[in-house]
């Protein structure tokens, strides 16, 4: 039973490695691309704008999102 457990324990851990970004996945030249999804926050009476920065390397990227107010 024990083994079974380890078993299940390697199999899941190597899953896990082959999903992960690690920092030799992408060399130079390449790319990836992908998604982030982001929770929304509790809308308020008014609404709300943020700012969402993203820095990667020397690039700054600057998202802006404007949340509208809920609807009466």
């Amino acid at each position: 039973m024990t083994s079974a457990v380890i078993e299940r324990g390697q199999q899941s851990l190597a899953a896990l490695e082959n999903q992960v970004l690690k920092d030799n996945t992408v060399m130079p030249g390449e790319w990836i691309g992908g998604q982030v999804h982001f929770a929304k926050p509790t809308a308020t009476e008014s609404g709300k704008q943020y700012r969402i920065t993203v820095v990667i390397g020397s690039d700054v990227h600057q998202i802006d999102v404007a949340q509208k107010a809920p609807a009466s």
